[in-house]
């Protein structure tokens, strides 16, 4: 808040309200929000201000004064107070509503400073209370382990976790460029691909807080051009070509891999990650997929390995970047190595798995704690039932990455978690002015500060990308509690007994009360019937999907 507010408003308001016998006493803290601006000459709060006054009451359970203060700039008449005044008696009315224990006061104060004339200020003073800290009630990470002993499929949603990769240790890949006599590659390879390889091998020990490397070698510098054209490369049972398959997809794998053979020693390859050209993947539906391992032959023995290749040329008609390719190789890696993804929100921004072109290329906290991913020290695990008056929550941030970040995960019961992370930007990490429709949320702060959804992992996987995503995420095993649409903590979240307040930029308080029932998902308002399924890929089947 600017100096000259401070000076003129902030002070004179706490002096204000301040006795001696308080000021002698106990210690007191001073919280200070301006509301958004008004129009014109309203004097009543626009939905969002009363957002702003509910936050300011949420976040102070103890105040003992609420001041509101109309602004009003030096050199207006004096006229303007009595408007200024209504919009400050306004504010505390709201805040008596909500809270209607507060002691509030609403005045009218000169400022020199004109962005913040016609404008409230809300000054609220509490005593300090000393809480109990969550990391109090920490058990041992084995108590937050959910069992998913039903909807299981391809990757995991609960405990124990399977993959068909590792997801621990060393993965070993390849990346292949691949063209076409009618589908010719562009640009060079090797100049295209170098810092894709250095990001793979620099991303894999960061996020996964060095218990995963990535040995990445780019197999040509150049194109390898296929013995026969895009159209015999494709996977038309996941809905990724027009026209049946040519041949199968065990023949086409076993085609490229010989052809690239006398450039590379496949022997120790895990994972083959293909990059076509865009014109191969839009006319033709060229794509690789084996989610199994296979057996093909190669000049220096035979080797098992998995493959992947195709950016959505075909079924989104996406011309993203083929210079440009390691945070879609590790999402598609990923899927092999255990990681459902596409949620808590698919299409999202908070991690690599719901978008592979999205704000952060981290992995979400509840699938690095499957993964192994985290330590002990890691997980701050907390049964619901052992909550009792609020209790405060610091993390370090899930975007710290290493072996410093932290997430928080509450037990509600012994088939659903409530997993809380701070969201920061960070290395891989740019939230500011992020948008995603599919997130149904508003521009994205710089750092967003704590979220929390639930895991549900017996659910089934629902994901169908061209539906309304809020029901989508609603159906799902998981999805985000909301505050006011976005999935990011501005003021208090909900869910069966559980409420998430925020307190500050890294404070969180937490309290359960488990007769109440309400939650900030909408996770009992849709159905849960069946549908068809219109599409199999990377990860399961589902209706419409086309996101990979």
């Amino acid at each position: 808040m600017k100096k000259l507010l401070a000076l003129t408003a902030s002070l004179l308001l706490v002096a204000s309200f301040a006795t001696p016998a308080q000021s002698a006493g106990a210690k007191y803290k001073v919280y200070q929000k301006t509301l958004s601006a008004f129009s014109s000459t309203a004097t009543t709060l626009t939905s969002q201000q009363k957002a702003q006054v509910k936050a300011a009451v949420e976040a102070n359970p103890d105040a003992e004064k609420f001041v509101c203060t109309g602004i009003r700039y030096y050199s207006q008449p004096m006229s303007i107070n009595i408007m200024v005044r209504k919009r400050a008696k306004a504010a505390c009315e709201y805040a008596k509503e909500l809270n209607p224990n507060l002691s509030t006061w609403y005045q009218n104060k000169p400022t020199q400073a004109r962005s913040y004339a016609g404008k409230v200020l809300l000054t609220v003073k509490s005593p300090e209370v000393a809480r109990a800290s969550l990391r109090d009630l920490d058990q041992p990470n084995a108590v937050c382990e959910i069992q998913e002993t039903e909807n299981r499929f391809f990757g995991a949603k609960g405990f124990p976790f399977e993959s068909l990769l590792p997801a621990t240790g060393e993965v070993d890949i390849a990346i292949v460029p691949i063209d076409f006599s009618n589908a010719v590659g562009s640009g060079n390879p090797g100049a295209m691909f170098a810092d894709d390889v250095k990001n793979l091998v620099e991303w894999a020990p960061f996020a996964s807080g060095g218990n995963m490397n990535y040995d990445v070698d780019l197999v040509s510098t150049s194109w390898i051009r296929a013995p026969r054209g895009a159209e015999w490369y494709t996977h038309y049972e996941g809905g990724k070509s027009p026209v049946p398959n040519l041949q199968t997809r065990a023949e086409a794998l076993q085609e490229l891999i010989s052809v690239a053979d006398d450039n590379y020693d496949f022997t120790d390859t895990e994972f083959v990650y293909f990059v076509f050209p865009y014109q191969a993947e839009q006319q033709f539906g060229t794509a690789i997929y084996i989610n199994y391992k296979v057996r093909v032959e190669t000049k220096d023995g035979s080797v098992e390995l998995t493959a992947y290749g195709e950016m959505g040329g075909y079924h989104n008609q996406s011309s993203w970047s083929r210079s440009r390719i390691w945070e879609h190789l590790v999402h598609e890696i990923l899927h092999y190595q255990g990681f459902i993804g596409h949620g808590p929100v698919n299409g999202g921004n908070w991690n690599i798995m719901e978008n592979q072109f999205g704000a952060s290329a981290m992995t979400s906290g509840w699938e690095s704690f499957l993964a192994g991913w985290l330590s002990e020290k890691q997980v701050l695990c907390v049964e619901a039932e052992d909550i009792g008056s609020a209790m405060d929550l610091e993390l370090t941030s899930l975007d710290a990455g290493g072996t410093e970040a932290e997430i928080a995960i509450v037990k509600m019961s012994e088939a659903e978690v409530v997993v809380i992370e701070l969201r920061r930007s960070g290395k891989y990490s740019s939230f500011k002015g992020a948008f995603s429709s599919s997130d149904r949320q508003t521009s994205m702060p710089e750092n967003p500060g704590y979220t929390a959804y639930r895991v549900t992992p017996n659910l089934p996987n629902y994901r169908d990308d061209k539906a309304d995503q809020a029901e989508v995420e609603a159906r799902n095993w998981w999805g985000y509690l909301r505050d006011n649409g976005n999935a990011w903590i501005s003021s208090s979240v909900t869910h069966k007994g559980l409420k998430l307040t925020k307190i500050d930029a890294t404070t969180l308080r937490v309290s359960y009360s488990p007769e109440a029932g309400i939650s900030s998902s909408s996770l009992d308002l849709v159905s849960r019937e069946p549908e068809n399924n219109a599409f199999c890929g990377c990860c399961g089947c589902f209706p419409g999907a086309d996101l990979h």
